[in-house]
């Protein structure tokens, strides 16, 4: 199911068929980093941020199942105080991880700093119950490993650093570009999007909680990461996503995912083709309603 619209009222129009049904949400909400560059407003004061985290992320707990899971990407701007956020909207008692997941070598502009080089992002990781939550342990098979890898273990337990040591290979969207999986190369040049997620990123959070037919939220879909991931897993996906931008890029990603694109998570996942998705549209005077 991919809805475009304001992802408040998406959130709330699904509450009566899907309260209490979710089994993992992840978000990759708006930063606040001081920038409005690709249409979502990435220029709150810390205040209206706050509020408007908020009011989502109580709704999203209402979705979650007893034993679900919930992502939250986010990067220095802001971290810190959404975890003071989802401490009082979840509970202290179900913080789970604070994971950093290092993006990868740094090359150009961002080496420039006069600083330390920021290169990492925090994912802050919440069980809606921490004494039900159904976690699913995974490790990085032997043939996986980084190149620079020099070991006989077969496998190794993914830790709370991603893509920081010897054996994990998670790098940015950027990084692994060559590879074909950006939008760009699957569909049309213009198409970048800033802020993509590797597949890989999702489908590790996704591994963790869900076994096929479960049904995963993202409701800041951007580029449609999360639906791809999602359908190559076997999952039921919920995606909300209000620019026409991305729900143009996300409407034909799909399409090139149920034709078989091989991109990605597809050859790690067997992927073929198949299956389909519903999108549907909030009515323009929904809030009037």
């Amino acid at each position: 199911l991919i809805i475009k619209g304001n992802n408040l009222i998406a959130l709330s129009s699904l509450l009566k068929r899907y309260k209490g049904k979710i089994k993992c949400i992840y978000i990759d909400p708006p930063y606040n980093t001081g920038t409005d560059t690709f249409g979502y407003n990435d220029n709150f004061n810390r205040s209206a941020w706050l509020v408007f985290m908020k009011n989502r992320l109580e709704l999203a707990k209402e979705l979650l199942t007893d034993d679900g899971a919930i992502y939250v990407q986010l990067d220095y701007h802001q971290v810190h105080y959404g975890k003071v956020l989802m401490d009082e909207i979840f509970g202290e008692d179900n913080f789970e991880r604070e994971i950093i997941w290092r993006i990868g070598w740094i090359s150009g502009y961002k080496s420039a700093d006069n600083n330390w080089i920021r290169n990492h992002d925090t994912i802050l990781f919440y069980a809606k119950d921490s004494k039900r939550l159904d976690f699913i342990k995974n490790y990085i098979p032997k043939e996986e490993f980084k190149k620079i890898a020099v070991s006989q273990a077969e496998r190794y337990p993914i830790e709370d650093v991603w893509n920081g040591n010897e054996y994990d290979d998670l790098n940015s969207i950027a990084i692994v570009s060559f590879s074909g999986e950006t939008v760009s190369k699957m569909l049309n040049k213009e198409d970048e999007v800033k802020g993509q997620k590797s597949e890989k990123l999702i489908e590790r959070i996704f591994k963790a909680h869900t076994k096929p037919g479960d049904i995963v939220l993202d409701f800041f879909g951007g580029s449609g990461t999360s639906s791809a991931v999602a359908h190559k897993m076997g999952l039921q996906y919920i995606v909300c996503e209000q620019l026409e931008e991305h729900i143009d890029i996300s409407l034909r990603r799909m399409s090139k995912v149920i034709s078989g694109e091989q991109s990605g998570i597809s050859k790690r996942n067997n992927w073929e083709g198949g299956g389909s998705f519903v999108y549907c549209e909030l009515l323009e005077n929904s809030k009037e309603l």
